[in-house]
């Protein structure tokens, strides 16, 4: 017995360790056992117990929470019931290590020591708790801990007997109350771990020093403003957490730190990041550094020559320094971090990326976003490792936010061989030595052309630092250019002596400068000018004048990207009438006028404020492209915009053919039960649909101030609309209501009109929703699939009552009302009463969710088809995605039977008798339990039924209301995802329970009976409508 005691059980080694193989306690001494006040105080406890329960069943409380309790406690807690937690612990759910527990299991034994007498404690772990003290003699009797963990206590001291503790190297304290580190710890020098994390530790005294063997130091999350220079002293730390704080710089002594891999100072309030006034930092094993969301406008105290950098991190690989105030300037240290490999510099103050980032030749990902950069340095693609960067948030020309980093870089490589072969030929231009002042082209008579003087020269006065441009100045130069470079100068205006040339000049090149008005009053015109760029400067406004003459009347390309420009005059056209290329990128924008672009072919409006984009601009019929990304405008959309300026030319020409929409428009309608005329009165807002059908408007009704939907379709008049008259029979809350209709004439047609059907408008629909959870990578909550199914499947079971069969159910055919999850079926122009014996067209329904007998031809087809249509609405909700996708019939039914199977003879001949064109290859069935890997047994066994091959084996609409997996939308408890309640989708009418009697009871759970009878409505004593009463007669539509 004895033997068994000392041989410690399985899975104990991390807490208990036997006598023969534990270190040796530097205050104990060599022993076999442990120590015999240990022993004597265990004693003392079972004594004392079995005392206890002889006189009274009551538990005693002790005054105060010590080692010996969390033992003997931790015995009860694990034997006793559940009423004895709290008091054998005196805390409320106490945690206990699953190993300990497993130790704890040992002293069952009535005979003989118990587990504590015969091993060690090593490991002692008591988070999640309520203890506010530990008691002293844990220091005292437990000589052997090397670990302690009290995270997420109410401690706010400890114990100065843990002083005694010499073989403790991990101690974890954090999520407790300590207002500063206990004086205990700093004579604790073996420690090597200490976490303090989210204490209240406002300061740290300079004995923190004495730690000097601590590797590892978490202090994040506390109130530390500073920190003291003995921290110098901890040479051997690895791992500093400094995050939340209220540091305001770190200490001078840091450089001691040479074994320092990870330092996280990142939200606190450092300005500086490193204390380098004189000399160098090296921190040469330093690996990760965090200093996101500081005050940083520096990396080091001083500036140092940047030749031999301040800072000096070999080994550095990840550096974050997003949300700080940096500029390009002061990241010149960052040559000291040549391994480095992701660098984030977002959110700073940056006006242009630094020569230092650009020598990082190991950087692999760069983050940019959110700074003040206009445009990317071209040899941004020479990095040779760089594969990730972001670069959104900044105001940039001509990218788009869909653009890869590989097509990113990909553009500036070729911009970046554009400008080496432009800067070549320049210098060979310059280096020509014809002078056309000295040496005039004489020619005869008859050959002169007065208006003009062919010359290619170029004069450079690029760089200069030009404040002015004076008539000698460009004198000195000699000749008659063609073009003139005096980009990245400080020019405020342009330069009235430019006119010396306006008969010559052919390419003016001012970007870069300081020019923040753009005048077309020069007195003189210039003629032949085709290509200004005015990039780059601060011009606010365009000066014109109704009755000057065009200054520029050959202009052909006008580039003013990066200015501040707030509008564009109506009359630009008229000054500038051979422009054809127009760059206004980058500026203040936030209005536009269609008259201002007449004649363009490329008209850059990207990265403005442009909220509204006029559609008459749809019907400028010349302009090839339209960059329009990064404006505030939602119409249209983004998806549109990447689609290129075809596609949104065409939406801007159909919204201005239909630019009436603000005007209220009155017209005579009909009253949809009723048939009576009224008068109504609408204001269109927005397109909401279209198709081949017609279009969808949203309106406002100005009698009941209400929106509305009005579908506008085409019509024969001579020919019944089996839509309107489907329509007006239906009544359900899950079916969107017809309120009136009216007709309006096709101009030149007498027998082709418009039919207008004015319906409820619910914003939303099934298909948008789940695209919002695909955007998200998040699966539709399964309440949220079982309550719009639920709808779905009700509006299904009523029409299908009537005869009528929808042929298009999808999710876009689904409104929704996301405010109250309330589904409604809409759209019901494929719709038809089916009969009996009558053929029907197969080609109906829309891809992705026919059901197989119509892809096999079948023109005698059930009601079962939407039962098909609606397990492919369900799995498209669960996954995410199209469950049978495919280009052609023949292609969805090989998707069919990837999952289903190949159908045998009988379902064949139970979809379509006559259908022998193919014969497919054996294939056995998928499980679905494999494909819905998240969803319910439930649910999969109603897709299961829904989706069969033998139509006549489908589950019916009325049947799948039943069925177990919407359980919960009976249970009055269930809630929606946000809390609320479920919409009212038991509020069933007479009809509905006539559909199938004796499912009545399945239908209405307990809680809804009496609901149900204040519409008097007893299903006790109910009597059912007729079953043949149900049904419309196919002469009504």
């Amino acid at each position: 017995m004895e033997g068994q005691q000392n041989k410690p059980t399985k899975g104990s080694t991390s807490t208990a360790t036997p006598d023969s193989d534990m270190p040796k306690a530097a205050s104990s001494g060599p022993r076999s056992k442990a120590s015999e006040g240990v022993r004597a105080f265990m004693a003392q406890q079972r004594a004392r117990k079995i005392e206890t329960q002889k006189t009274s069943t009551t538990k005693e409380t002790a005054p105060r929470i010590g080692s010996e309790r969390v033992m003997t406690g931790a015995q009860r807690y694990t034997d006793g019931p559940d009423s004895d937690r709290k008091a054998a612990f005196g805390v409320e759910e106490p945690q206990i290590n699953r190993k300990i527990q497993t130790v704890i299991r040992q002293a069952k034994s009535t005979a003989g020591d118990a587990w504590y007498d015969s091993v060690e404690l090593t490991k002692l772990m008591a988070t999640d708790n309520a203890i506010t003290e530990i008691d002293e003699r844990l220091g005292e009797e437990f000589g052997a801990l090397t670990l302690l963990d009290f995270r997420s206590n109410q401690l706010r001291s400890l114990p100065t007997t843990l002083a005694q503790l010499r073989n403790l190297t991990v101690l974890h304290l954090s999520h407790n109350h300590f207002e500063e580190i206990p004086e205990v710890l700093f004579g604790m020098s073996q420690v090597k771990h200490l976490d303090l994390a989210h204490n209240q530790i406002s300061s740290l005294s300079s004995g923190i020093g004495g730690m000097i063997k601590l590797e590892i130091l978490h202090l994040g999350h506390n109130q530390v403003s500073s920190l003291p220079e003995s921290m110098g002293d901890l040479k051997l730390l690895r791992k500093l957490h400094l995050t939340n704080n209220k540091l305001a710089a770190l200490p001078a002594s840091m450089d001691q730190w040479q074994k320092l891999d990870e330092l996280f100072v990142d939200q606190n309030r450092l300005q500086v990041l490193f204390p380098v006034s004189q000399g160098s930092l090296c921190l040469p094993l330093l690996s990760r550094l965090d200093a996101r969301q500081n005050n940083i406008n520096k990396l080091i105290e001083q500036e140092w020559d940047i030749n031999v950098p301040a800072i000096q991190f070999p080994r550095l690989k990840e550096l974050m320094l997003s949300h700080n105030k940096l500029s390009s300037s002061k990241l010149a240290e960052l040559g000291g971090c040549s391994e480095l490999q992701t660098l984030d510099i977002s959110w700073n103050g940056l006006d242009d990326i630094p020569d230092a980032v650009l020598n990082l030749e190991q950087l692999e990902r760069l983050d940019v976003g959110s700074n003040h950069l206009k445009n990317l340095r071209p040899d941004l693609c020479n990095m040779p490792n760089l594969s990730t960067m972001n670069w959104e948030g900044n105001n940039l020309r001509s990218i788009s936010k869909t653009t890869t980093t590989a097509a990113l870089l990909e553009l500036l490589r070729k911009s970046l061989t554009l400008e080496e072969e432009a800067t070549e030929k320049d210098d060979e231009e310059v280096a020509e030595k014809e002078d056309y002042g000295n040496n005039p082209v004489v020619a005869e008579e008859s050959d002169i052309q007065p208006q003009k003087v062919k010359t290619t020269k170029v004069f450079q006065l690029a760089n200069m630092k030009l404040s002015e441009v004076t008539e000698d100045l460009l004198k000195k130069e000699g000749g008659y250019p063609a073009t003139i470079q005096l980009h990245h100068n400080e020019l405020k205006r342009i330069p009235p002596a430019l006119t010396l040339f306006a008969t010559t000049l052919v390419n003016l090149n001012l970007e870069h400068n300081h020019i923040v008005e753009f005048s077309l009053s020069f007195g003189n015109v210039f003629e032949s000018l085709k290509t200004l760029s005015l990039a780059n400067n601060r011009i606010t406004t365009i000066q014109t004048e109704s009755s000057q003459e065009s200054t520029f009347p050959q202009l052909a390309e006008l580039n003013l990207n990066n200015n501040r420009l707030e509008q564009v005059p109506e009359d630009l056209p008229a000054h500038f009438p051979m422009l054809r290329i127009l760059r206004l990128g980058c500026n203040r924008l936030d209005k536009i006028s269609a008259s201002s672009f007449q004649n363009l072919e490329i008209l850059d409006l990207a990265n403005n404020d442009i909220g509204f984009l006029p559609p008459e601009l749809g019907m400028i019929t010349t302009i090839r492209e339209l960059p329009l990304f990064g404006n505030r405008f939602r119409v249209p959309r983004p998806a549109l915009l990447d689609q290129g300026t075809p596609a949104v030319m065409e939406f801007l020409r159909r919204r201005a053919a239909n630019n009436d929409m603000a005007k209220p428009i009155r017209v005579v309608a009909k009253d949809a039960k009723s048939g009576k005329q009224i008068k109504l009165t609408y204001v269109n807002r927005k397109i909401t649909g279209n198709g081949s059908f017609g279009v969808v408007y949203q309106t406002r009704l100005v009698e009941t101030d209400e929106d509305a939907a009005i579908k506008k379709v085409l019509q024969d008049r001579r020919f019944k609309n089996r839509e309107l008259q489907i329509m007006r029979l239906v009544d359900h809350p899950n079916v969107c209501r017809l309120t009136s209709y009216f007709y309006n004439q096709v101009d030149n047609k007498e027998d082709e009109v418009f039919l207008n059907l004015v319906m409820e408008y619910i914003p939303d629909t099934l298909y948008r929703e789940t695209r919002h959870y695909v955007k998200m990578k998040q699966s539709m909550p399964m309440i949220l699939v079982q309550v719009y199914m639920y709808q779905v499947i009700r509006s299904l079971a009523y029409i299908h009552s009537l005869g009528i069969c929808h042929r298009d159910i999808k999710p876009q055919n689904v409104l929704l009302d996301p405010t109250t999850a309330i589904c409604k079926m809409c759209d019901f122009g494929s719709a038809k009463v089916l009969v009996p014996g009558e053929p029907n067209v197969s080609y109906i329904c829309s891809r992705y969710y026919r059901a197989p007998e119509l892809i096999f031809g079948s023109t005698n087809y059930t009601l079962s088809i939407d039962v098909w249509s609606t397990g492919c609405v369900m799995a498209e909700l669960i996954l995410g995605q199209p469950f049978f996708p495919g280009d052609s019939g023949i292609d969805q039914l090989v998707e069919i039977i990837k999952i289903l199977g190949t159908p045998s003879k009988s379902e064949i001949a139970a979809m379509n008798t006559s259908y022998i064109e193919h014969k497919f290859p054996q294939i056995k069935p998928h499980p679905l339990a494999k494909i819905f890997v998240g969803a319910t047994v439930e649910a999969i066994d109603l897709l299961s039924q829904m989706l069969q091959y033998d139509p006549s084996r489908r589950i019916s609409a009325i049947e799948a209301l039943c069925h177990p997996f919407f359980d919960p939308i009976r249970d009055p408890n269930t809630r929606l995802p946000n809390g609320s309640p479920l919409p009212p989708v038991l509020n069933f009418s007479k009809h509905e329970l006539s559909i199938r009697p004796d499912l009545t009871r399945r239908l209405v759970p307990p809680h809804q009976e009496h609901e149900l009878l204040t519409q008097g409505i007893d299903i006790y004593h109910f009597e059912p409508i007729p079953a043949e009463q149900l049904r419309i007669p196919s002469s009504y539509v």
